[in-house]
Order: C-alpha cells, then sequence, then structure tokens
C-alpha cells in the first residue's frame, strides 16, 4: 500500500510541476498555442512549403483521405503499407504478451507481479497499437503527432522567434552587448599585436 501512495504522490507532484508549464510560457513570452499555429501556417512560408514538398498535403491537413492507395506521395503510400506491416507484427507480440500473462494468471493464481508493475501493461499495449494503426492517408498516429510537432509547432516557433529577433533589431537592440570599459578594445588589440610580435 505504501509503494502505492508513493506512486500517486509523485504522481500528483509530477502533474501540479507540469501543468502550469503552458500557463507560464504564455504569461513570459505572450504567445500561446493559437498564436504559434497561426504563425506556422503564413500562406508565404517556405518551410511550410519545403515540409508540403517532401510530405505532401499530410502537412496542412493531416486526417485528409489523400489518393487512391492511401496518400497523394510516394511516402504515404511506403508508410501505409510499412504502418499496417508493424501493427500486425505488434498485435501478435501484445498477442503473446497476454497470453502468457492470462497463462501465469492461470497459474499462480495472482494477477499482478511481485513488483506491481504490470498495471500500466495494458494501457501501454492499448496506446502503442494505436499510435500504429494508419489513418486514411497512410500515415499513423505516431507519425501524424511528431509531423504536427514539426509542421505546426516547430514552423510557428520559428516564425515567432524571427519575427521577435527582426523586431529586436528593428529597435537598435544590438546584437552584441558593447563591452563594459572602453578600454578593453585597446587592451585587446595590445594583447593581439604582442602575440603577433613574438611568433614572428
Amino acid at each position: 500500500m505504501k509503494i502505492w501512495l508513493a506512486r500517486l504522490c509523485s504522481l500528483f507532484l509530477l502533474v501540479s510541476w507540469v501543468a502550469p508549464i503552458p500557463v507560464y510560457a504564455q504569461t513570459a513570452t505572450g504567445s500561446s498555442l493559437g498564436e504559434i499555429g497561426a504563425a506556422a501556417k503564413r500562406p508565404d512560408d517556405k518551410s511550410r512549403e519545403a515540409l508540403v514538398a517532401v510530405f505532401g498535403q499530410v502537412v496542412n491537413d493531416p486526417l485528409s483521405g489523400g489518393g487512391a492507395g492511401g496518400g497523394d506521395t510516394l511516402l504515404a503510400a511506403i508508410f501505409q503499407r510499412t504502418n499496417v506491416a508493424l501493427m500486425s507484427i505488434a498485435g501478435v507480440i501484445v498477442g503473446w504478451g497476454v497470453f502468457r500473462r492470462v497463462a501465469s494468471t492461470a497459474g499462480s493464481g495472482s494477477v499482478f507481479d511481485a513488483q506491481n508493475s504490470s498495471l500500466w501493461m495494458p494501457l501501454r499495449s492499448v496506446w502503442g497499437l494505436a499510435s500504429l494503426i494508419p489513418t486514411a492517408n497512410g500515415w499513423s498516429i505516431a507519425q501524424l503527432v511528431m509531423l504536427w510537432a514539426a509542421s505546426v509547432m516547430g514552423v510557428g516557433t520559428a516564425n515567432l522567434t524571427v519575427d521577435a529577433a527582426a523586431a529586436a533589431l528593428q529597435n537598435g537592440t544590438p546584437l552584441v552587448m558593447s563591452p563594459v570599459m572602453p578600454q578593453t578594445t585597446a587592451l585587446a588589440r595590445g594583447v593581439f599585436e604582442a602575440d603577433l610580435c613574438m611568433h614572428g
């Protein structure tokens, strides 16, 4: 019982620590997920055009059906076949694990092992299999999540960062801070000249 209480407390602490991070990020930088998404979908964005050129229209509409055969690009068609094969293999592995667990339970009479580590096994198995399910466009759920992270969050964050840097430079913010003492430049030049004289 103590183990479960300790795990529950640690889970509560983790959630209470991680949950406010988006709020802190929003108040600190002034950008929310909506602003990042809007910055990623600018019509003149070349990085997004490059992603569309490589991956196809799945970048713009991840849940679209694609063309015949499961996608509008060769990559989507390859992913569809690969994802079906991976899901089949994962299904066999999960089925074997379930069979082994049922046989172990029948033999020992206890559902969970001594370390109580198999409580999360059904959740991990279901989530793992669900993330491998190919969608209508050939991509799996896990691949779509990663593509979303790159095409929306990555591009949007990069666009907002470049906008902030351009605004700072336009306002006269220096790229490199000037030295605190004006004599530093003369001192550095003197050390450099002395070093040059020493070598020839």
